[in-house]
């Protein structure tokens, strides 16, 4: 079971943040920053379980594509690092999310979307789904941080870096 977001806040894990600050080279982090980010992982991760909990409980909604978006390409290098230590992020999905997030997150309705519709509707329609659950969850002040203020992290090279995504 799914804690509260509340709960899952409050988990801190200042290896992987601190291991996060020296190994994203593309900017300069602050701790001030990297904490953030880290707040932002945790975000996310816990609004990609909900939804993946509350598809089980009802199969025929049609649940927003909870993924990767070039903006957020930070939050992906910092869940990279958390990945990496297998164990921290084992237990922490265990104890807080209810099951493992694996990575990169299921997307058959975004590739379904492509057949369908073409990449870039696909895109349009995985991009306000994808604001609009944020902004639900956690509010306006999130989605700026998520969709305009972490541009300023991306690096040169994002699509490449995001290709694992879809």
């Amino acid at each position: 079971m799914i804690k509260p977001i509340e709960e899952v806040l409050r988990y801190k894990n200042k290896y992987v943040v601190q291991a996060f600050i020296k190994l994203y080279t593309y900017y300069p982090l602050t701790e001030k920053e990297a904490e953030q980010i880290w707040e932002d992982l945790l975000r996310f991760l816990w609004l990609n379980a909900k939804v993946e909990e509350e598809k089980k409980k009802d199969k025929d909604w049609d649940a927003p594509i909870i993924s990767i978006s070039e903006s957020m390409l930070i939050i992906d290098q910092l869940w990279h690092v958390f990945i990496t230590n297998t164990q921290d992020y084992t237990d922490f999905c265990n104890q807080y999310l209810g099951q493992y997030v694996h990575h990169p997150v299921a997307a058959d309705k975004y590739f379904k979307n492509i057949e369908k519709l073409g990449r870039a509707k696909a895109n349009e329609m995985f991009l306000t789904e994808l604001v609009s659950a944020v902004v639900s969850e956690f509010g306006e002040e999130t989605a700026v941080r998520w969709f305009d203020e972490y541009f300023k992290y991306l690096p040169e090279n994002a699509m490449e870096l995001l290709s694992h995504h879809g």
